[in-house]
């Protein structure tokens, strides 16, 4: 999974899909909102989406008739996703990714300025609406990863029925921070921290739902999981699952709104502050 960095000042050709070289892919859906009525919207076909890098241009799509376009990303970083309309001056947005190898990231990106009701068509203003981990989740390694969204209305991590939605381990410090809800769901394991792995998951102004089969958030070995958020809820057979000298800290803001649907398991040398947090059995 490394990167061929110099690879980034060229056009990706849409032919390779080598995951050296692209470890990142955006499957994205373009809507506008009509001019003529407020809570309508449209997909919006043609136009070309250009992302880049430092100012590089590394990958271009143009919109389908469903309003869809399809970029790979090399390296990990903050893009820019620039809007080409036919006639039109471009439009842009920045998009932080910074998400591990091998990930699936799907957005929903609205114009929220009517683009094409000016002849030639007007700058709009480019909204990243929702940003949907899939695939195999987050799996870290070894590395350090600060994910920082806190503009964003949600973030939803979807397992696809994978062992674990995010897993951390071997050193890797992973920071998520997203100004709006934070949605982890449809996996065995929701949240796994092992082997020095330590992960911190903050939203600024909203909920953090966590929904798997097994454990809600598993610990072992020296690991680390702090959550922070408007309201915390937690399901699975076991929400909370800690072993070893693990530590977990759950801290809603404000206080007394964290729900633990699930049997709650704390072993060894192990810790958990839930003073916050009401205890379900299912």
């Amino acid at each position: 999974n490394g990167v061929i960095d110099d690879l980034i000042i060229s056009v990706a050709p849409k032919n390779k899909t080598s995951e050296n070289k692209y470890p990142f892919s955006i499957f994205s859906r373009l809507k506008k909102e009509l001019a003529f009525t407020k809570n309508a919207f449209a997909q919006v076909p043609g136009i070309t989406v250009i992302a880049r890098l430092n100012g590089l241009e590394v990958d271009r799509d143009t919109t389908n008739s469903e309003g869809e376009f399809t970029l790979r990303l090399p390296d990990r970083g903050t893009y820019t996703l620039e809007f080409v309309v036919a006639g039109g001056a471009p439009f842009s947005t920045t998009l932080p990714i910074d998400v591990t190898p091998n990930s699936t990231v799907e957005l929903v990106v609205d114009i929220l300025d009517s683009i094409m009701a000016t002849n030639p068509p007007t700058p709009a203003t480019v909204v990243i609406e929702t940003f949907r981990i899939t695939s195999s989740g987050i799996v870290c390694r070894g590395k350090d990863y600060d994910l920082l969204i806190p503009a964003l209305d949600s973030i939803i991590i979807d397992g696809n029925g994978n062992n674990s939605c995010i897993d951390i381990m071997d050193f890797c410090d992973f920071s998520l921070v997203v100004g709006g809800k934070v949605t982890i769901r449809d996996c065995n394991n929701g949240i796994l921290a092992h082997d020095f792995g330590c992960l911190v998951i903050t939203s600024t102004d909203d909920d953090i739902d966590i929904i798997a089969g097994s454990n809600g958030i598993r610990t072992t070995g020296d690991s680390d999981v702090t959550i922070t958020g408007d309201r915390i809820t937690v399901t699975g057979d076991s929400s909370i699952n800690a072993s070893g000298d693990s530590t977990q800290d759950l801290n809603p803001t404000p206080t007394d709104n964290c729900v633990l649907t699930g049997e709650v398991i704390i072993e060894d040398s192990a810790a958990a502050g839930l003073a916050d947090c009401t205890i379900v059995l299912l």
